[in-house]
């Protein structure tokens, strides 16, 4: 999962929420998740105008940590923007560190500090403030004065960062002891990678991913695709003429609903994940059309000791009434293996994840 387009839709979240009208009274208030709004506007809205991160970390004094903010300006246009807090060694952040952060009329601190901790870990501490002078009160000026939907990205290089949902045995402890207000950590990019996180105020598991069927951004993540995308094709002509009159980001997403082809609308019917990937011996991973050879265990057959060591193809990956989870294989060597029906291999065989290994 790319760290770069997940962040993207993440920083969009909630930018404009279905029927997207400007005049629905739903799109009348809008960055409602992580903004940072000025001191004197927060005081007396109740708005926050901080953030606070911890995250563990796992590493030598020399190993590098790379911490950003990611935000949205919300001027005349909303503008995504990016800020480097630091870039520097654990080491060197043992000692407590200010980052000015300024960008068009946008002033915040940021205040970092790498501090140590038990089971051989260190904690990142980071808080984020919005320091920007405004002298008014009127939520849609202290937008243009606001840091709008704020992320912060760490990357480590040499260390592994550790996570807050399921943290390893032995430091529970530590990441119970992490103080996160504002934006939760987790894990980024591909499952067991620990380089990098992204904190949002969006609650998300350990490497959320994009569905591959989703074919663009929708803004509104509490629904579901293809629920939203028949809707938005069933405005009426006067809705479809107000939302082209809006910014590009939401006239861009209703041409691309209104372009969409049949086959495209069909895939966004969804498919059960839970029978794409399996976990075999030795701890891999298959999936459909993986090679695997194949160690049957049952000796429920002949077929058990005819197919020993046999290399084979990972046709589907299913689950029994008692929902455990069976490979469906064909074997490579099978003369009879294409002769089923259309999309329907022959001679198919099931097993057990833990009966096959895969094969490079």
């Amino acid at each position: 999962m790319s760290v770069e387009l997940l962040l993207d839709t993440l920083l969009f979240e909630g930018y404009a929420l279905y029927p997207y009208r400007v005049s629905a009274v739903k799109n009348r208030m809008r960055f409602t998740f992580g903004t940072l709004f000025p001191k004197t506007y927060a005081a007396r809205s109740g708005e926050a105008f901080d953030l606070e991160l911890q995250v563990p970390v796992v590493g030598r004094p020399d190993a590098r940590l790379t911490l950003e903010l990611a935000f949205l300006e919300v001027s005349n246009e909303v503008i995504a923007r990016r800020l480097r807090i630091a870039s520097a060694s654990l080491g060197e952040l043992r000692e407590e560190r200010t980052e000015s952060l300024h960008v068009g009329v946008l002033s915040g601190l940021a205040t970092l500090r790498v501090l140590p901790a038990p089971a051989g870990a260190s904690v990142i501490s980071l808080r984020v403030e919005n320091r920007s002078e405004l002298g008014v009160f009127e939520r849609e000026t202290a937008l243009g004065h606001a840091f709008a939907a704020t992320h912060v990205i760490a990357r480590v290089s040499g260390a592994e960062l550790v996570s807050l949902v399921d943290p390893p045995p032995g430091l529970t402890e530590v990441a119970r002891g992490c103080l996160n207000r504002g934006v939760f950590p987790v894990l980024v990019g591909e499952p067991g990678a620990r380089d990098c996180m992204i904190a949002s105020p969006i609650t998300m598991g350990d490497y959320p991913a994009l569905a591959p069927e989703s074919p663009g951004e929708l803004f509104d993540a509490t629904e579901i695709d293809e629920i939203l995308t028949l809707r938005v094709l069933t405005l009426s002509e006067t809705e479809q003429r107000e939302l082209a009159r809006a910014d590009p980001r939401v006239r861009a997403m209703l041409d691309r609903v209104q372009s969409m082809t049949p086959a495209e609308l069909a895939r966004l019917h969804g498919v059960d994940r839970s029978r794409q990937v399996a976990s075999v011996s030795g701890n891999a991973r298959v999936t459909a059309g993986a090679r695997v050879r194949l160690h049957p265990r049952k000796r429920a057959d002949a077929f058990d000791m005819l197919l020993e060591g046999k290399t084979a193809r990972v046709e589907s990956i299913e689950r029994d009434f008692e929902n455990r989870t069976l490979l469906t294989v064909t074997i490579e060597d099978d003369p009879g293996r294409d002769l089923g029906r259309a999309g329907m291999p022959g001679h198919r065989f099931f097993f057990h994840p833990d009966e096959v290994e895969v094969v490079s």
